[in-house]
């Protein structure tokens, strides 16, 4: 019983850890998509909040969001089209469609 309080104490403290880890992220992102082929470049708008990454993307014809996860690392996933990495003001990627193929993204820290 006595053992159950450390082990506590060091999972809180782990858990602090990788929090603040992931939030290093946290703020606000704009960018776009590359154009390609017949696809228009797409208006991306993003927000991270301790380690979770919603992206908006707006075009003339569309809007959608994707929800995904940021890594301690900065890299991240947002449902199954969407990869890249986050640096301190920067993020680039891929966006992977059935009718454009591979897409580049960036985006860069506004706050």
């Amino acid at each position: 019983m006595r053992y159950k309080a450390p082990a506590v104490i060091v999972a809180a403290l782990f858990h602090v850890g990788t929090t603040f880890a992931a939030g290093q992220f946290d703020g606000e992102w704009n960018g776009q998509t590359s154009k390609v082929k017949k696809c228009k470049a797409i208006d991306l708008k993003a927000t991270v909040i301790d380690g979770k990454v919603t992206i908006d993307g707006t075009s003339p014809t569309m809007h959608f969001t994707v929800r995904g996860t940021v890594k301690a690392d900065g890299t991240f996933k947002g449902g199954p089209r969407w990869e890249g990495k986050f640096t301190s003001d920067m993020a680039t990627g891929l966006h992977h469609d059935s009718n454009c193929g591979e897409t580049n993204f960036t985006l860069s820290k506004v706050k």
